[in-house]
């Protein structure tokens, strides 16, 4: 699959969607740290934060943003 393929609200999780684990979870707190400068501080959001592509754009856009 390609990043062309996935769709803007496709789910990241789950057999309905990507199919991503708790492990892609992980890897995805580190790179949104690393690569963005974006911390996931309230694990109680994450879900919703990693629902979709959108969601996590969003999510690292409000994080800069308020950042800045």
């Amino acid at each position: 699959m390609t990043p062309d393929e996935i769709e803007d609200n496709e789910a990241l999780f789950g057999d309905e969607g990507l199919g991503l684990d708790s492990v892609d979870a992980i890897e995805l707190t580190l790179v949104l740290e690393k690569e963005f400068g974006v911390k996931v501080t309230n694990m109680n959001a994450a879900e919703s934060i990693f629902a979709t592509p959108t969601s996590l754009c969003e999510y690292i856009n409000e994080q800069q943003t308020a950042n800045a």
